[in-house]
């Protein structure tokens, strides 16, 4: 009996420091999932940046475009 008290009491430890260590994992895959969405917001507004400065770089080579046409003709 003694031996089965003791093999009870080692896996109610082992089952603690597991579910500790579970809780532990859940937290900083919490914490990853965040830091990851930010990162995918970061990049999402960063990439709408570049885009609306290529477009701005479009306009004004079809300014240049236009003006190059106008002193040609």
């Amino acid at each position: 009996m003694k031996e089965l008290a003791g093999e009870i009491e080692q896996l109610k430890q082992e089952k603690s420091q597991l579910s500790t260590k579970n809780n532990q994992l859940k937290e900083s895959e919490s914490s990853t999932k965040q830091k990851l969405q930010t990162s995918q917001t970061e990049l999402t507004n960063r990439n709408q940046i570049i885009q609306g400065k290529d477009n701005e770089l479009q306009n004004k080579d079809k300014e240049i475009n236009n003006l190059n046409n106008k002193l040609e003709k």
